[in-house]
């Protein structure tokens, strides 16, 4: 997970104390120690969350930041935190729609940090979700994770399956944007997840990309004109990417009549 923080605190020593244990969790940390600076990176960046100190007072206090927050940059308010040495009591009076993530200085560090890190999770899982669902059928433990590890870095949601039995019942509920496949499983080869696909939703058929590596002369028994494609295992990232790109980018479409078998 990759993304950014903004941190609006004129104390050298906050940034300090969080940079680190963002930085173990794949945030970085934005930091500015004025209002006007943190209104002017709030106008043309994006931020996953917003931590501020109401007690700034350089040029542009706090307070002054917020109120901009509220006019201007109103969706920040959903991932605005206060980080800060104020009473409890003083921010439900004047900011009282954020003191529900009001954290207190410098107990509260670790339980704002586990917060925002929540947070920015939530955001970066609905932007993959936005690029496109992918079904990952592989019967070997560590090539699933590294497939499912490759597909959420390259910004789309993963299911995996590790028996052909367990895909088709994912697929007979779900159309996935992608389906990467393995052909050699337990119970349910790939061969015949296909056939199965074939006669339950052919539609899906140009959005599976077979992962294998056995030799060619099984392979040739596959139609391969039914299928996005065919690679060899290890896939490499790039590959990867192309093809998921050519899945995703077009919504499934119902084909017209089943199409032949695979034989």
């Amino acid at each position: 997970m990759t993304d950014t923080i903004l941190l609006i605190d004129e104390d050298p020593a906050t940034p300090a104390i969080l940079r680190a244990p963002f930085a173990a969790a794949g945030i970085d940390l934005d930091s500015v120690s004025d209002g006007s600076s943190a209104m002017d990176r709030l106008t043309h960046n994006h931020y996953c969350a917003v931590v501020l100190d109401p007690m700034i007072r350089h040029r542009l206090n706090g307070y002054a930041v917020l109120n901009f927050i509220e006019l201007e940059q109103p969706k920040v308010l959903e991932s605005l935190f206060l980080l800060t040495g104020m009473s409890e009591q003083t921010i439900r009076r004047t900011a009282p729609a954020i003191a529900h993530r009001l954290f207190r200085k410098p107990h509260d560090t670790a339980r704002l940090v586990s917060a925002i890190v929540g947070v920015c999770r939530r955001h970066l899982d609905t932007r993959r979700r936005e690029f496109g669902s992918v079904l990952i059928v592989e019967d070997d433990h560590a090539t699933a994770t590294v497939l499912h590890d490759l597909v959420r870095e390259l910004g789309y949601s993963s299911t995996t399956a590790s028996s052909g039995r367990e895909a088709l019942a994912c697929l007979h509920t779900i159309d996935f944007d992608a389906i990467l496949l393995d052909l050699v499983m337990p119970d349910i080869d790939g061969f015949t997840l296909l056939e199965q696909l074939t006669v339950m939703k052919p539609y899906l058929l140009p959005r599976v990309i077979i992962s294998t590596g056995m030799p060619e002369r099984y392979i040739a028994r596959l139609d391969q004109t039914l299928v996005c494609a065919i690679v060899r295992k290890p896939i490499d990232l790039v590959t990867l990417q192309r093809l998921l790109r050519g899945c995703c980018d077009n919504p499934p479409f119902e084909a017209g009549g089943e199409s032949p078998p695979f034989g």
